[in-house]
């Protein structure tokens, strides 16, 4: 959640580009506030996609978790319900955080 923040901050106000100050530093700063962003909202949510969308039999492969497994480690795997649980978990966060956003002129929406 913090890498996502950071990378929507530095995403709708990136002040180092804007002020013309390219220190490598500043620079950097904006680069990994992209970076977090990507990861956050294409790359996680993506994998846990891609986990649902496959087979049980393809997850409890042991070729399939030799190269996978410790990105779902703690995910029980006994059924699509339970695997799912994480890909609605990272979307019903993202939607807090969308909605945070979207809504902090409003203060009466935010009940």
């Amino acid at each position: 959640m913090e890498l996502l923040i950071s990378g929507y901050l530095n995403y709708c106000s990136p002040e180092d580009l804007m002020n013309k100050n390219f220190s490598a530093l500043g620079v950097a700063s904006v680069l990994f506030g992209y970076l977090c962003l990507f990861l956050s909202l294409v790359v996680v949510p993506g994998f846990f996609l891609y986990l649902t969308t496959r087979d049980l039999e393809t997850i409890r492969d042991e070729k399939f978790t030799n190269m996978y497994g410790v990105l779902y480690l703690d995910v029980k795997t006994s059924d699509k319900y339970r695997i799912s649980y994480f890909l609605v978990f990272i979307l019903r966060r993202f939607w807090f955080i969308i909605l945070a956003f979207l809504i902090q002129r409003f203060p009466t929406q935010q009940v």
